[in-house]
């Protein structure tokens, strides 16, 4: 079949599908753009968590009386240990100094002697699952000498685990939800289009035509709509994600070109699929002889 002609077919077909197809066409448009949203959110939402994970760390408060020499040791064997990146070693001093940055010097300046204990901290590789390794390494050290306590701040690393496959499982079901709602839009919109040419259809069938040569046209239509619709909705998700960034600069939002790009092959690819699907469907229907 001659592509050319293919095109044409295709938008007179969508010409003939009037104020339905207009409908369904800006159905679709609103259904990518809100899935281009949600992705766009989805993607910082779950950088954010990756960064507050990087930020999770151990604090391993030392006895006091322990040697500098002792402390520095206990260091390196820390630093050792699985899931750990690297471990950083506070004095007593070092600590009162930045509890007075944090705090003011009002507290230390009331007792006699500096009442913070030296401490080493832990800070674990982004690649491990802190909920998994936290708990394990607490026993582990707790149980060396010159170790008083440690600080693992397990809940919080619990809490921040279960927000993280909350945050997943949203993701799936809208996600599916949306791309099945532009599909459906294309879909009607091919269907409309399969019975205004039905017409065309018997004529092209009587003269000897495959149904590969009919079908092309309108799996043309489906993704010509749905790379355009994809087009308009990346615009849009372009133009919000500016202002936005305007609005908020304080925060990390990523951008939103990859996720447009994304929005149009998404378009192209729904509209092939919903194309294939809605005129098997629709020529099943019709009267052939």
């Amino acid at each position: 079949m001659n592509l050319s002609f293919a095109f044409r077919e295709a938008l007179i077909g969508l010409r003939r599908t009037g104020s339905v197809g207009i409908v369904s066409a800006g159905t679709l448009i609103v259904s990518l753009l809100l899935l281009g949203a949600f992705v766009l959110l989805t993607a910082n939402v779950y950088g954010l968590l990756r960064s507050v994970r990087e930020r999770v760390e151990i604090a391993v408060y030392l006895k006091d009386g322990v040697s500098d020499e002792r402390a520095m040791q206990l260091t390196r064997d820390t630093a050792r240990l699985q899931g750990v990146e690297r471990a950083t070693y506070v004095d007593k001093a070092t600590a009162a100094q930045e509890f007075r940055e944090a705090f003011g010097g009002g507290l230390l300046e009331a007792v006699s002697h500096n009442p913070l204990p030296a401490s080493i901290r832990l800070h674990l590789s982004p690649d491990v699952d802190p909920a998994g390794v936290v708990e394990g390494l607490s026993v582990q050290i707790q149980k060396w000498p010159g170790v008083e306590e440690v600080d693992t701040g397990l809940a919080w690393v619990s809490r921040l685990d279960r927000l993280s496959r909350i945050v997943f499982a949203v993701n799936g079901i809208l996600g599916l939800v949306i791309s099945l709602a532009c599909a459906f839009a294309i879909s009607n919109t091919v269907q409309l289009t399969v019975v205004a040419r039905r017409e065309a259809i018997e004529v092209m069938r009587l003269v000897g035509a495959t149904e590969g040569f009919i079908r092309l046209p309108f799996l043309i239509t489906g993704m010509v709509q749905g790379a355009a619709g994809g087009v308009v909705a990346a615009l849009f998700l372009v133009v919000g994600y500016i202002y936005g960034v305007r609005l908020f600069p304080e925060l990390p939002v990523r951008s939103a070109a990859s996720t447009g790009g994304g929005l149009v092959a998404l378009g192209l690819v729904l509209g092939a699929l919903a194309s294939l699907f809605a005129v098997r469907r629709v020529l099943r229907t019709l009267a052939w002889r």
